[in-house]
């Protein structure tokens, strides 16, 4: 809904891989990829290491309730 009111162009996605490893959205827009976690309580989480072993560019985020407003 953010990207549409701001009149940006992206497309979502998700990643689950057959191990269960899952990347809860991907955002690809002009091109580039970004990646969001998303977690009620706030916790350093490591990027699935099969995900970033073939998607090395790809920017990673997690979001928790201590920065949500930052992300919307």
């Amino acid at each position: 809904k953010s990207s549409n009111n701001k009149r940006e162009i992206s497309q979502f996605y998700f990643w689950r891989n057959y191990a269960g490893n899952e990347i809860d959205l991907l955002e690809e827009k002009n091109g580039h990829l970004r990646a969001y976690e998303f977690k009620w309580k706030a916790k350093e989480l490591k990027i699935p290491i099969s995900f970033s072993k073939n998607y090395p560019q790809v920017d990673y985020c997690v979001v928790s309730r201590n920065n949500i407003i930052d992300f919307l």
